[in-house]
């Protein structure tokens, strides 16, 4: 081949990649950059006189947004939309520097880092940023001025010793990460501690940038008075949008949200409520565009809109008042978050061998049924939606597994049944209801994929690494059901098995209490064992009664599950060396279902082991049921027992340890309220508790909003 033909051949290659490469944008403008990413920060410097004009997130000439900046006004449109604007702002006389923030859902323009304009739009993403030719104003882009933005996620639950701050910056107090024990045996050992008694205290964590978030703290006040505060989207430590709830008795208005400027509070909305002193809270706050909402308590309180902060870090705030934080949670606002709850399949870190065989052990949560080997059942019951899973390639090929849900704990075909088969790589599923054949399939065995049993409101589904592989409609019953699985043929671990429950609650007090209300009593995390005090969990003493409520009401069907110990107190005075005795006192684990919420007597209260020994019911303080031959074991020191209260219908049942010891049906059921947790006298140590209803109260222990 001739070096010239050669030579222009190759020309003639790069201008064709060349213009492959750049789009082609509207008439009348030129490519500037490319942004690659579907969400970024784009900093542009701006020189000479407005009016200006440029598209962004374009591919070709209808797709991507037109921004036009005029000293009369601003506006934003789509390209496939050029009559319809999606955003107005005000007019600027000259801008210096210039953000395109894209995410997600969201588009913003900020002029000299104020936001200038904003729009719910996910539809343009990727593309080029062309400029309009014939503007007098300059557009260059800044260096490292184009940034690739991921989804935000940050956790902080302050396992770390005081040395490390964290990348929190602090300001106003001293700000310690706190141990009341062992981190190692602890069940929960850290918080983030401060006293701002005397003033204001801040902790500010995160990136400028940072947009369109979720974020959550659980936070106890310790003291009468005084406000705490969430902060986000945070330029600094006087700019900011800001949560404030006030310490004390809740009121009118004790919940503000508004924006800091300076250190200035401009308040934007507000709603009734308040923090009270010793109790643990989760606040949360979520900017999705210009809409603000705030939660207390998982409950939404305040929503408005305002477009003050285009983004910016998180910050935790105390003014007037002593404060424990724990578990942060911040988060891009689109990633799904969880609802209901999940029993854990993987013990605690903190959980030791005696609790492996008990309350943290994935075994304890089954029973083996004594008539057909393989098969097991749910030991709690469960309402509403659901899930029981079970990993497919953990079948093996030739063998067959059985999902249960929503049966009697005795007959496979009582309720919902998913059959799998599987050969080889395949598996063939039927859905059953009451031994019926609803649905049928077959499915790859992808390797590690959970396969899934669930309730979803009418319908029944299966699912394989969380997609919809079959479905029926088949209405929900009106009582309880036991899950279950069957692995005949093989054997298994437990690990592989999962549960997901809309109304469940559980807990092993590995993060800070906030579904829990202290009605009297002492409680935090404190030692079992004066002898070892390093090994602690949650627990209550009192002199008295010592009492913890769920925050929620419950109404209808309910079941509360939990493990209790007496904790070791010291009784008597030291002796000449220092020296005190202890005692241990294997009784009063009591529990209280449809309370009100103060007194552990109200509502369906089970005296479990009193000093009289027995175990007994009362019905707002009448006694109705007993079985004075009931004794909890008398060598328990290192033991933990375990309780289940249940109302079916109009029936109230006990059990310890897995055997029915007291049950009564009330004629005269009570409609609602609040499950508790009691001694009286004694010291009460809870490592888990489990609640599952058929349906919520209309009340709530400290309720804001």
């Amino acid at each position: 081949m001739p070096r010239a033909f050669a030579v222009l051949l190759s020309l003639f290659a790069a201008l064709s990649l060349a213009s492959a490469q750049e789009p082609a944008l509207p008439d009348g403008y030129t490519p500037l950059v490319e942004t690659p990413n579907p969400q970024y920060d784009l900093r542009l410097s701006v020189e000479g006189d407005l009016p200006l004009s440029l598209v962004f997130a374009a591919s070709d000439s209808a797709t991507g947004y037109q921004l036009d900046l005029h000293p009369r006004g601003s506006k934003l449109r789509r390209l496939d939309n050029p009559s319809g604007d999606i955003a107005r702002g005000p007019g600027r006389d000259s801008v210096r520097e210039l953000t395109l923030r894209r995410r997600e859902a969201m588009v913003y323009v900020l002029a000299d880092g104020q936001r200038l304009l904003s729009a719910f739009d996910g539809t343009q993403a990727a593309g080029w940023v062309g400029l309009r030719a014939g503007d007098a104003a300059t557009v260059t882009v800044v260096e490292d001025g184009y940034q690739p933005v991921e989804e935000i996620y940050f956790t902080d639950d302050f396992m770390r010793t005081n040395e490390h701050q964290g990348g929190w910056q602090t300001s106003g107090a001293d700000w310690e990460t706190v141990s009341e024990t062992n981190p190692e045996l602890g069940a929960n050992p850290f918080a983030y501690k401060v006293d701002a008694t005397g003033g204001l205290a801040q902790a500010r964590r995160g990136e400028p940038g940072w947009s369109d978030y979720y974020a959550a703290v659980a936070v106890q006040p310790n003291g009468p008075e005084g406000h705490i505060g969430l902060g986000w989207y945070a330029q600094g430590d006087d700019d900011m949008y800001l949560l404030r709830a006030i310490v004390g008795r809740g009121r009118a208005g004790g919940l503000e949200l508004g924006w800091l400027s300076d250190g200035e509070f401009h308040p934007l909305a507000t709603a009734s409520g308040g923090l009270a002193n010793g109790q643990w809270y989760q606040l949360a706050v979520q900017s999705a565009g210009p809409q603000l909402t705030v939660w207390v308590d998982g409950r939404q309180v305040i929503q408005t809109t305002d477009t003050t902060f285009s983004g910016g870090g998180l910050v935790l705030r105390a003014e007037g008042v002593a404060a424990r934080f724990d578990d942060v949670v911040l988060q891009s606002w689109g990633v799904p978050r969880p609802t209901g709850d999940s029993l854990d399949v993987q013990p605690p870190a903190h959980a030791g061998l005696m609790d492996l065989d008990s309350w943290a052990g994935p075994a304890g949560a089954w029973r083996a049924d004594p008539g057909e080997y393989g098969l097991f059942w749910q030991r709690d019951p469960f309402w509403g939606d659901l899930e029981v899973s079970f990993t497919l390639s953990a079948v093996p090929s030739g063998q067959a597994l059985d999902l249960m849900a929503e049966t009697d704990a005795q007959n496979v075909d009582s309720g919902l049944r998913l059959h799998a088969a599987r050969r080889d790589d395949k598996a063939q599923l039927t859905l059953f209801a009451a031994g019926q054949q609803i649905a049928r399939g077959q499915v790859a065995v992808d390797e590690g994929a959970p396969l899934a049993l669930a309730r979803d409101g009418e319908r029944v589904v299966a699912r394989l690494g969380g997609r919809e592989v079959l479905a029926a409609e088949h209405p929900a019953p009106a009582g309880a059901g036991r899950l279950g699985f069957r692995t005949a043929g093989y054997q298994t671990k437990l690990s592989n098995v999962g549960v997901w429950a809309q109304n469940l609650r559980d807990t092993s007090f590995d993060t800070a209490p906030i579904d829990w209300w202290v009605g009297s009593g002492e409680w935090d995390l404190t030692s079992r064992w004066t002898c070892s005090p390093e090994w602690s969990w949650f627990g209550g003493v009192s002199e008295d009664i010592a009492a913890v409520w769920s925050k929620q009401s419950l109404a209808g069907e309910m079941s509360l599950d939990w493990f209790a110990a007496p904790k070791m107190l010291y009784v008597g005075e030291p002796d000449e060396r220092g020296r005190q005795r202890t005692s241990e006192r294997n009784g009063d684990l009591n529990a209280v279902i449809c309370g009100n919420g103060y007194d552990p007597e109200s509502g369906y209260s089970f005296l479990i082991n009193p000093t009289q020994g027995g175990a007994y019911l009362s019905r707002d303080g009448e006694p109705v049921a007993s079985n004075t031959e009931f004794r909890l074991p008398t060598r328990f020191h290192n033991r933990w027992s375990h309780m289940r209260a249940e109302r079916h219908g109009a029936t109230l049942t006990l059990f310890v340890d897995g055997q029915e010891v007291l049950s009564y049906t009330d004629p005269d059921p009570l409609p609602e309220g609040y499950a508790g947790l009691w001694t009286r006298n004694n010291g009460l140590m809870i490592p888990r508790a489990t609640l599952t209803w058929s349906a919520l109260g209309r009340v709530r222990l400290g309720g804001n909003g």
